[in-house]
């Protein structure tokens, strides 16, 4: 019996002594190797088109969010801009005229003041609809 359990144990140990020569064979340890890098391309070509397609969806919302900021603004913008054109509408002289003032003048000189065209003086009168002469015949003030 002992015979028999020295001979199981000798084979046993043959046994791990050839499993371990396989292992240790370059063919096979090359095959292996070949076969872990072909799972890890396919892993990383997993995992880039994830992240192509991840970032492609971050673009599309991104574009979608400066769209709409840009929008936000011109419009802002645009109010801003109508807001200050009609102020400046309201100050136009032509604007002073439509509403019944007059600029007078004497000459090139506007007329700001009575000592500006003093009485016998000729003054045009400019106004919205054309021009009048008019000669002044009493200041006061």
């Amino acid at each position: 019996m002992l015979v028999r359990r020295q001979a199981g144990l000798a084979w046993q140990k043959v046994d791990e002594l050839e499993q371990r020569l396989r292992r240790m064979d370059p063919r096979v340890r090359l095959t292996a190797v070949r076969e872990r890098l072909v799972e890890a391309e396919h892993a990383m070509g997993r995992l880039a088109g994830a992240r192509v397609r991840v970032t492609e969806l971050r673009v599309v919302q991104l574009e979608a969010r400066s769209e709409s900021l840009v929008r936000g603004r011109v419009s802002a913008v645009s109010m801003r801009v109508e807001r200050l054109a009609a102020g400046l509408s309201a100050l136009s002289p032509v604007a002073v005229l439509e509403r019944g003032y007059s600029v007078l003048s004497v000459g090139e000189n506007v007329v700001r003041g009575v000592e500006d065209a003093p009485v016998a003086t000729e003054v045009e009168a400019r106004l919205a609809k054309g021009r009048l002469r008019a000669r002044v015949t009493d200041v006061s003030g």
